[in-house]
């Protein structure tokens, strides 16, 4: 099979492109204009959404596309380049978490459960028939980088296993099931919130722990003040006389208890510091 890998330059796709590579002949990656990676020894090709960009992809003659972490959209006309369209390796069980940021969704969400999912491209997001899966506990505390670091793994295995299915079968693939389907945005402040009255302390520190690792994270408080906070460390049920969704310091005050916050990171307080805030 003849591979054209869409690719960030992110770890995950670094993985995938490792993995892919030794499994299959990826004749080129492609990645964001304003981006580097470190694909090594493979052709490498700017995204561009224009006429030339895509017959430059034809000429290829690439049998299957790709996409791990990649931040456009395909269309029709990139993806009909190659022989049997174009897969993706999305962090989530679809149908659920579609969208740009899943793994901030299934902390936020509090899912027992996680995982990854192959499945083909379509029209819709997150949406096209689904060619493997694997789901993954989702422990209480785990960090969300760590996370990041088993999903990623674990696409990058199927991944191949998806690449040689549709090698021995063209036409695979299970369609979704509509009804179970959940989409989400882009977590920008703004689009979520918390109902401190009823997130228990220790939902409140799981969720912390897993968005621990995203730059400059600001939490809301119950009137919607956001604080630079570090990760959920841990929580404690107590009683005391604050309002749930009170920070003092490194204590998140819960209706149930307290979370333990860590230390922001220095770079993370310079660029707060910095912007003012």
């Amino acid at each position: 099979m003849r591979i054209v890998l869409f690719a960030s330059g992110s770890p995950a796709s670094l993985i995938a492109w490792e993995k892919l590579s030794s499994a299959a002949e990826v004749v080129a990656v492609v990645v964001p204009r304003k981006r580097r990676g470190q694909f090594r020894g493979t052709r490498i090709l700017r995204f561009a959404p224009s006429p030339s960009f895509t017959e430059r992809l034809a000429r290829l003659r690439p049998d299957l596309i790709c996409v791990a972490t990649f931040p456009a959209v395909l269309r029709p006309e990139v993806i009909g380049t190659a022989l049997h369209g174009a897969i993706n390796v999305h962090p989530s069980l679809l149908p659920r978490h579609r969208g740009p940021d899943p793994i901030f969704w299934t902390y936020f969400h509090d899912d027992a459960e996680t995982g990854v999912t192959v499945h083909r491209i379509d029209d819709g997001v997150d949406a096209g028939p689904i060619l493997m899966q694997r789901s993954l506990p989702l422990p209480r505390l785990m960090r969300g980088l760590d996370l990041y670091r088993q999903l990623a793994a674990a696409g990058a295995e199927l991944l191949v296993e998806a690449v040689r299915r549709i090698a021995a079968d063209p036409t695979a693939g299970v369609p979704q099931n509509e009804t179970a389907a959940t989409i989400e945005p882009r977590p920008l402040p703004g689009r979520w919130s918390i109902d401190y009255d009823r997130w228990p302390a220790e939902r409140l520190a799981h969720f912390l722990a897993g968005v621990e690792h995203r730059p400059r994270f600001t939490l809301p408080d119950r009137d919607g003040r956001r604080h630079l906070v570090g990760p959920g460390t841990g929580w404690r049920e107590q009683r005391h006389t604050f309002p749930p969704g009170t920070i003092r310091g490194r204590t998140l005050f819960a209706r149930d208890g307290v979370v333990h916050l860590g230390r922001p990171r220095f770079r993370d307080r310079l660029a707060h510091l910095l912007a003012g805030r």
